[in-house]
């Protein structure tokens, strides 16, 4: 049973809480200690992140970026995107991308975590993140994956809808 426990993450009752450590840090380094992960760290996304951040929507093939790298350069670089990074071993392993009106309302647009450090508590860090960043408001979003979200205290409201917009020269 311990190993189980070990291989999906599961935090003991009997480990207490980091005075010393901050909500995230306290959220993310139990499962990262128990499953042997670098510690991580979750900080704002720079330049020199540009290629990390293109390969893992490359690898996720998450359109429309598999050949357009420069898209990811502008979102970073000259947009009101706002993108928050997990890291380990210098290494990003997930990130988000959101956006808001710092009045009401986050659109957290996407958050995608590195397909070999899934389930250890990455997604959640990242996701306390923001929120810790974004106090006060409220964070909408629209997902194919609604059981994590609802693990984190999200709640259904509406339906979604998307229109994709086709430029001039298509």
């Amino acid at each position: 049973m311990t190993k189980f426990k070990s291989e999906i993450g599961v935090v003991p009752q009997e480990i207490a809480l980091f005075e010393n450590l901050t909500v995230i840090e306290n959220c993310t380094i139990a499962p990262i200690k128990i499953l042997g992960e670098a510690k991580m760290k979750i900080r704002k996304a720079k330049e020199s992140d540009i290629d990390d951040i293109y390969n893992i929507y490359k690898a996720e093939e998450w359109r429309p970026f598999i050949d357009e790298k420069c898209l990811v350069e502008k979102l970073i670089l000259d947009s009101n995107s706002k993108f928050i990074i997990a890291e380990a071993d210098d290494q990003v392993i997930g990130f988000a991308r959101y956006l808001t009106d710092n009045v009401f309302k986050v659109f957290l647009a996407e958050i995608i975590v590195d397909e070999n450090h899934r389930k250890i508590g990455v997604g959640r860090a990242i996701i306390d993140a923001v929120s810790e960043q974004n106090k006060g408001l409220i964070i909408d979003l629209i997902t194919d994956n609604p059981k994590f979200y609802q693990t984190l205290g999200f709640k259904k409201v509406g339906d979604g809808y998307r229109k994709v917009l086709k430029t001039n020269a298509n």
